[in-house]
């Protein structure tokens, strides 16, 4: 009985040994199969490399077999699992499959590589396989690019690589720096950093696509944003700002890549030369999977020269370096009948590709019939098809000095066109303007009735919607104008206290009312408010008709009404920089305004002066 049980025991031991065994023997397991080993010239077939992992730890080195001497239409990644009971404990047995489909382009006997893996101490290795290649000449087979169904096509400007018909085509394609991973040779690394430009060489002003890509034979987990590329002596501008393009894939010497694009920049050349991009360098992190552990890798792009050449001599009269690109010019006027004294605007319209920031458009100087005030700018960037384009808008004041007809002539813009390489010229039709003999002013804002104004030009107060915030912490020599209106504030309230008599009673009502309206001016910096109230007082102290008098002619005429010299070229000073603060762009308005109310508050003292 003893002895049965003691051969038991050493049975059962056996038996655990064996399945340990067995067990370390299938931990790992690699085999590789083709559904044909003779396939004619031009068909494609099948190729399995199948890993069994026992359990779900990753291998730590994985090899695939080199596939060079065929092509590589398609690749693709699968897994299951399967559970098996060994030694009376569960196990989990993991299938890991590779599929490629590949092209026989060459006839004879070709190889595919051995395939090898490793986890742990265990090794496991899959046989070469040789396949016959029957039917037609040798020959290498074209090097182009195919692109995946699964994933978004790129928009490079850069076309498939030509055909290579023989070794010597292999060596010239190997040194083009525009094919990707060219400047590896036969040896092209399974994942690579890649600076490409669209043109090699470029006049002053024609844009430069620089593109920024990661070429990677596995999925990457992570990849970073780059900064964009900003070297002296360029305007620099990126395209898709903001919105990451998506992945594609590409086939590179039979090998297939996924192509991560980091960066895309539009270069502008401002003088000519030479000029060196520094190469990209950084890390990134393929996607772990059972064939393989994640890894940070870094990974350098090589250096590229850009040859940025001068603008064909001579240019033509009229010419702005800035003006390079392709362009359509237009003008316009509105509106197109006016009365004398107001104004209209004179409209001109850029719309193409180019470096649409730099653009200088044509103006009109004008021919003394009318008062041109500077033209204010919009910009809008609308990139098409990897290209900065747009379109530029300007717009002129125009006030006419005198009735009839405003004539403004034919307009000209010449630009350099890169894509016809030759300065071309752009026109416009002449426009015009009628210029009634003047009508009615508004209501006066102290009044409350219409005045008749008298024929003339007259200085501009038109009611401007202004959106701007309140303006604090002005110049200091604008701040006595603030202590003054409080001043001038208690003044008049403790005048109408004393007020005997109603005309000086409703003259303090109305002062007291422009005081209430510069405070609100000054807040909401608005300059045509502050312009009104001053007219407003100029009204009241010498005569309605001050309202339709041209800078020049108002300062005799306060002169004459009783006003100071100074106090008159003060405000006359104070209304030319009013004006040219709305109608320019950028204009200093907050100190406009703080001008015109200080003048209003000097106009209604003297007021009392005089009184």
């Amino acid at each position: 009985m003893g002895t049965f049980r003691y051969l038991s025991i050493a049975m059962w031991v056996a038996c655990a040994l064996f399945s340990l065994r067995a067990h370390a023997e299938s931990a790992l397991g690699l085999r590789m199969f083709a559904n044909a080993t003779t396939v004619k010239r031009g068909d494609s077939f099948q190729l399995d490399v199948v890993l069994s992992v026992n359990g779900q730890d990753a291998v730590d080195e994985f090899d695939l077999p080199d596939l060079t001497d065929f092509a590589v239409l398609r690749e693709s990644e699968s897994q299951q699992a399967s559970f098996s009971t060994i030694g009376g404990r569960r196990a989990i047995v993991v299938e890991h499959r590779r599929t490629f489909v590949l092209q026989a382009t060459e006839a004879g006997t070709k190889q595919i590589g051995e395939a090898t893996a490793r986890l742990g101490g265990t090794t496991a290795r899959a046989a070469p396989i040789a396949i016959r290649v029957v039917g037609g000449p040798a020959g290498k087979p074209k090097a182009q690019d195919h692109v995946s169904s699964s994933a978004p096509a790129s928009d490079d400007t850069d076309g498939a690589p030509p055909a290579v018909a023989d070794e010597a085509a292999v060596d010239a394609r190997a040194i083009d720096s525009a094919i990707p991973g060219a400047r590896f040779g036969d040896t092209l690394p399974r994942l690579f950093a890649e600076l490409r430009v669209d043109k090699a060489a470029a006049f002053i002003g024609e844009q430069i696509t620089v593109v920024g890509e990661v070429y990677s034979q596995v999925p990457l987990g992570q990849y970073p944003r780059v900064p964009g590329q900003k070297p002296a002596g360029f305007a620099c501008l990126p395209i898709d700002d903001g919105v990451r393009p998506q992945a594609s894939q590409r086939v590179l010497q039979g090998r297939a890549f996924y192509v991560y694009p980091l960066t895309r920049d539009a270069l502008f050349g401002l003088q000519p030369g030479k000029v060196d991009l520094a190469p990209l360098e950084f890390e990134v992190s393929p996607s772990g999977s059972f064939f393989s552990r994640s890894q940070d890798v870094r990974v350098r792009s090589a250096a590229v020269t850009v040859d940025v050449k001068p603008l064909p001599e001579p240019a033509p009269p009229g010419f702005h370096a800035e003006n390079v690109g392709h362009i359509e010019l237009r003008a316009s006027v509105r509106p197109t009948t006016v009365k004398l004294g107001e104004p209209f605007a004179l409209v001109v319209e850029v719309v193409g590709w180019g470096n649409t920031e730099g653009f200088v458009l044509p103006q009109w100087a004008g021919d003394g019939s009318a008062r041109i005030f500077p033209p204010t700018a919009r910009r809008e960037r609308r990139d098409s098809d990897g290209l900065v384009a747009g379109r530029v808008v300007e717009e002129t004041l125009i006030q006419p000095a005198r009735a009839g007809r405003v004539v403004i002539p034919s307009l000209t813009m010449v630009v350099f066109d890169p894509a016809e390489g030759r300065y071309v010229t752009r026109e416009t039709a002449p426009l015009a303007v009628v210029v009634g003999a003047g009508g009615a002013a508004a209501p006066s804002s102290s009044t409350g009735r219409r005045q008749t104004i008298a024929a003339g030009a007259r200085p501009l107060a038109l009611d401007i919607d202004v959106r701007q915030a309140a303006a604090f912490g002005l110049a200091p020599v604008f701040g006595g104008a603030v202590a003054a209106l409080g001043v001038l504030t208690g003044v008049l309230g403790r005048r109408r206290r004393t007020a005997q008599d109603s005309v000086v009673g409703q003259r303090d009502r109305r002062r007291r009312e422009r005081a209430a309206a510069a405070l609100k001016a000054r807040a909401a910096v608005d300059v045509a408010a502050a312009h009104r109230l001053l007219l407003d007082a100029l009204a009241e102290r010498c005569g309605d008709d001050v309202r339709a008098s041209d800078s020049q002619a108002l300062p005799p005429l306060l002169m004459n009404r009783g006003l100071s010299d100074g106090l008159a070229t003060d405000v006359v000073t104070a209304i030319v920089a009013a004006e040219a603060a709305r109608f320019a762009p950028g204009g200093a308005k907050g100190q406009a305004v703080e001008q015109l109310l200080a003048r209003l508050v000097d106009v209604d003292v003297d007021v009392d002066g005089a009184a």
